[in-house]
């Protein structure tokens, strides 16, 4: 069935053309913005005294739109346009709908004098659409349907939208303006289809480079850090990344690494691993765990952004600067580089696309790192090979019985350039040629022509290009007598180009070996692609009668549906945490929140809408008794816990600058301070027993001075108030030594205190009663300016799907700041009906409160319990949150078994039995420290302790 016609879509430069809008309602208005948005003059037909929509009648009163003041006449399209185009108006948006019969008469008008006309909702009344359109400056992304669905394209395009990195569109802008500037320096010819956005990369995108070529080469890096770079990084490209790609490359890296090699002594060690097709769930756990354990990561261009996203920010990741041309001395670069790193004793993780030994060069690498001494310290890992898994996620089965009983796996192009041995016919065999497609011309013609007519081609991959022909070499003549009964390939040999294979932009191009070199130059490159030949192209794929080609877009996904990725009911495994307090919660807000039209409404969300800030107030002046009473205009609702801490480093620091913290802490803080704002988490040396002692102030010093000496400059000291990991509260006595060590540095204080309510009263004499940061009167030791608490409802009320949080401050520069990200964390509104809610009805906030503190007391009693009865030490003095810090340090076994230290080894140990603990989380300094949580029923807190009861005994038995 013939495929029916689609739109041409088109970008129109609309800039001083005059458009007609039809009607007054708010469409009218839109048609009006949208018109002026694209630097055109709208002029609003509709007779005087018509009704007009308050933002369309704005628009009238500041001269943004013409009112012609009366009925729509035939001629208007033809006199009140500009005079260059003999006054006809150059396009007409009509807004009353297909059922005015005005409608198609000024349609039916349009089209005989060839005018753009649209009429809303009636497609057939068209001659243009308006797409879906989501706009970042220069950057303008168009979905349409068609007439199909507009609320689809909507949707599609807030989904495409949100997928996108912030700051795509100036980077679209920054490197446009390096494009013109290495094409004005190096005084290039201007190539037009590199402007034109509707074409894919050039077939030759990837061919071999000549000397003629050379002084092209910043243009074609430039093309290569487009097509390559994940698109988080094309967004954050800086002023230094332009200067690196303006200047020409030098002749070797840095020399300074070998005149000055790393004081440091310690060897560190070198891993090769591969990192799949391209899909990130395609990774092996091998694999993943190396990204995660390495100091540095020296990336090949093609492992795409799913993956490379996975690594740590904290980790220093280098990209192969590889394009042709420059493809040995990239690879000179990384291994200089992967040698310094492992001098400074730095676990150095070479991740490559697919398989490191299928065609990864793994093998060279190995060889060089044995040649430096270093083969003890070299592992290499598997990854799932494309020359394998593209052909599955193209649905065709490489072996299939009757069809395909063997494989061959080859490469289209030999060390610099040289084209390999073709492969013989073989009709059972499927063959998957890689790095390949560049030259598909040349590889086309050595399958399918004789050698002795071959042999004598001309070597340019360029079917135009001719030559004379020369005579053959004894050697050569020697070959081809050896060559010449080799048995050639059909032309009509089914075959398929699989590109980007497990990505979202997946392709396939399904053809034969005649057709191939066409369609490639047809529909462009899509790098990196690969070649499958053979029988097997067909088996589960009916060629289609007439059409040389076809191409197949988009990649469906990984399937998990059927896999448990959780835990089930029946598992061996615990439980999810459950936090004990939650159904009361769901039950209150099921009987007693409503959610009215104000809460589905934007404005309902804005600063909390106009309850929520004052009820939170009352909550927090009961339970945090603040020496200043907090009212609403010092608090700034967010969405979540996470969006705190962002928004509150975002307001203080700068890109770069520091946040101060002791040990151990929640891991995640390096997510929630460094992710958008990118600010970095500085480490006091301290561990459990001394950082809520007042000389906690003189490990801050330290860390402050090696911060300064590091280039880091701190702005803010965070502490957890009471304390997670650790379930403490802080003494009154050492607050006050923070505050003045803040004061005396003029650095900003965040206290959160989103564990307030969650205190009980326990037994140990150890404990400390908690102390709000806001109920010390800090007149005499700290700016109130420089003085923030953060609390959420996810904690005390076990309600982190509400996603509410908020900052509390005096300081107003700090809420202004933090004003102009707002509209990227406001709380949704039935969050906020919730929430009112729960804290306006104060009778029920307390006895929540009180039962609450009753269960997590209990829960802790019974959990320590169990600890002591086990012989387990824990942190004395805990009396708040979910979790007691435990000492697993006699337990950590000798033997790692593969994984990064004894704390893995023994965590997997401890998931082997159906226990989650997660290792290395808190940045504990000691070794053998755990965060257990404990609020779960207590069968099952007895049964987790009873299954690590029963891995300790089994380690010592063993």
């Amino acid at each position: 069935m013939a495929t029916p016609p689609t739109s041409l879509l088109a970008a129109l430069n609309c800039r001083d053309s005059v458009h007609l809008v039809v009607g007054t309602n708010p469409l009218a208005a839109s048609r009006c913005g949208q018109s002026i948005n694209a630097g055109a003059h709208p002029i609003l037909i509709a007779p005087e005294g018509s009704e007009l929509h308050y933002s369309l009648q704005k628009r009238i009163d500041d001269g943004q739109v013409k009112w012609c003041k009366k009925a729509f006449e035939d001629a208007d399209l033809l006199r009140l346009g500009r005079e260059e185009v003999d006054n006809v108006v150059d396009a007409v948006f009509v807004t009353s709908g297909p059922r005015d019969p005005m409608s198609l008469h000024i349609s039916n008008l349009c089209k005989r004098h060839r005018i753009p006309v649209n009429v809303v909702d009636a497609p057939q009344l068209c001659t243009f659409s308006l797409l879906s359109s989501h706009t970042d400056g220069p950057l303008q992304i168009g979905v349409t349907t068609n007439g199909r669905g507009c609320k689809l394209a909507s949707r599609i395009r807030r989904e495409i939208a949100a997928l996108l990195p912030a700051n795509l569109g100036p980077a679209c802008a920054r490197l446009g303006d390096v494009r013109r500037r290495i094409h004005s320096e190096d005084q290039l010819a201007l190539d037009e289809s590199s402007l034109e956005d509707s074409v894919d990369q050039a077939a030759h995108f990837n061919r071999l480079v000549t000397e003629e070529d050379a002084k092209n080469r910043r243009i074609r890096w430039l093309g290569q850090v487009c097509e390559y770079w994940p698109l988080k990084r094309l967004a954050a490209i800086t002023d230094d990344d332009v200067e690196s790609i303006l200047k020409s490359y030098p002749g070797s890296t840095d020399p300074d690494m070998k005149r000055n090699p790393p004081a440091e002594k310690r060897v560190g060690s070198i891993i090769l691993a591969g990192s799949g097709p391209g899909h990130p769930d395609l990774l092996t756990q091998a694999t993943h765990k190396a990204i995660k354990a390495a100091d540095l990561i020296l990336a090949d261009k093609l492992v795409p952004a799913g993956v490379l996203d996975l690594i740590p920010r904290r980790t220093p990741v280098q990209i192969a600067r590889k394009f042709p041309g420059n493809a040995e001395r990239a690879q000179e670069e990384l291994l200089e580089m992967a040698l310094a790193g492992v001098q400074e004793g730095k676990t150095v993780l070479r991740l490559k696309q697919g398989d490191p030994f299928i065609y990864g060069r793994g093998g060279e690498e190995v060889a060089f790192f044995r040649k430096h001494g270093l083969g003890d310290r070299v592992s290499v890992l598997p990854g799932i090979t494309s020359a394998l898994s593209a052909p599955l996620f193209a649905a065709i089965p490489p072996t299939q019985r009757d069809v395909a009983d063997q494989v061959l796996i080859c490469t289209g192009t030999g060390k610099k350039g040289k084209a390999p041995t073709p492969p013989e016919y073989v009709p059972s065999r499927t063959v998957v040629f890689l790095m390949a497609l560049h030259r598909i011309v040349g590889l086309v013609r050595e399958l399918t022509t004789p050698i002795e007519l071959e042999a004598f081609a001309p070597a340019s991959e360029d079917a135009t290009t001719t030559q004379s022909p020369s005579l053959p070499s004894p050697e050569l003549a020697s070959q081809l007598a050896r060559e010449s009964k080799r048995i050639l390939w059909p032309g009509n040999t089914p075959c398929a180009v699989i590109e980007r294979a497990s990505c979202p932009d997946q392709r396939v191009i399904r053809t034969t070996l005649e057709h191939v070199a066409e369609a490639i130059e047809a529909e462009g490159s899509r790098p990196p692609g690969l070649l499958v030949v053979g029988s097997a192209c067909e088996f589960l794929h009916t060629k289609e009668k007439g059409r040389t080609w076809v191409v197949e877009e988009g990649f469906r996904g990984i399937e998990v549906e059927d896999f448990t990725l959780g835990l089930e009911k029946n598992s061996p495994r615990l439980k999810s945490v459950q936090v004990l307090v939650t159904d009361e919660v769901v039950d209150f807000a099921k009987k007693h929140a409503t959610i009215s039209t104000e809460h589905f409404l934007y404005r309902g969300t804005q600063g909390g809408g106009p309850r929520f800030p004052q009820a939170l107030a009352t909550h927090l002046n009961e339970y945090l008794q603040p020496h200043t009473p907090i009212t609403p205009d010092m608090i700034q609702c967010v969405g979540a816990a996470t969006a705190m801490h962002d928004i509150l480093a975002w307001g203080v620091a700068d890109p770069g600058d520091g946040v101060l913290t002791s040990r151990p802490v929640y891991g995640r803080f390096e997510l929630d301070f460094g992710n958008k704002s990118q600010a970095r988490v500085v480490y006091a040396d301290t561990d459990a027993e001394d950082c809520f002692d007042e000389t906690v102030v003189e490990r801050f010093e330290e860390a402050l001075e090696r911060s300064n000496a590091e280039g880091v400059k701190v702005k803010m000291v965070l502490i957890v108030n009471p304390n997670n990991p650790l379930g403490k509260c802080y003494p009154r006595g050492t607050l006050i030594k923070i505050m003045q060590f803040c004061q005396k540095h003029r650095l900003h204080l965040l206290s959160d205190e989103i564990y307030a309510c969650s205190v009980f009263k326990t037994d140990d004499p150890n404990a400390v009663p908690f102390t709000s940061i806001l109920s010390i009167n800090t007149a005499d030791m700290i700016d109130s300016e420089l003085l923030h608490v953060t609390y959420g409802l996810s904690k005390d009320f076990g309600a982190a799907g509400l996603r509410l949080g908020a900052i509390v401050t005096q300081s107003r520069p700090v809420l202004r700041a933090i004003e102009g990200v707002m509209r990227f964390h406001n709380p949704s509104g039935a969050s906020l009906a919730i929430g009112t809610a729960l804290l306006e009805d104060r009778l029920w906030c307390r006895a929540f409160v009180e039962s609450s503190r009753t269960k997590l007391a209990t829960a802790h009693a019974h959990v320590t319990s169990g600890l002591d009865e086990m012989g387990v030490r824990y942190l004395s003095g805990s009396n708040a949150g979910f979790f007691v810090w435990i000492d697993l340090s006699p337990y950590l076994p000798e033997e790692l078994n593969g994984e990064a230290n004894a704390e893995f080894a023994l965590a997997r140990k401890l998931m082997d039995a159906g226990v989650f603990l997660h290792p290395r989380e808190e940045h504990s300094l000691k070794p053998g420290w755990f965060r257990l949580v404990y609020t779960q029923d207590p069968k099952t807190v007895t049964e987790g302790l009873r299954r690590t009861k029963k891995t300790r005994v089994n380690m010592h038995m063993h």
